[in-house]
């Protein structure tokens, strides 16, 4: 577990895109966890998010596959 300030909810969109490059880069799996107002934000960095279709609400779940470029949204599993 790695703890980045790109993810806080302080965060610049130049720091949260940098990170986002980093995650690409590894090509690897990562799971991501942060706040309701830097998730959109990444997503938007990626060109994947919709304001219309999506919604950040607590304890939500937004599974991205890089390889196909989709999104899937599963709202509050708990």
């Amino acid at each position: 577990v790695e703890t980045r300030e790109a993810l806080a909810e302080e965060t610049s969109m130049s720091a949260l895109s940098q990170l986002v490059a980093e995650i690409l880069e590894k090509g690897r799996p990562v799971a991501v966890c942060s706040h309701g107002n830097v998730i959109p934000a990444m997503l938007r960095i990626l060109d994947l998010y919709s304001p219309d279709t999506m919604v950040c609400a607590k304890g939500s779940i937004y599974a991205l596959d890089t390889s196909t470029g989709t999104v899937q949204y599963f709202p509050n599993p708990l």
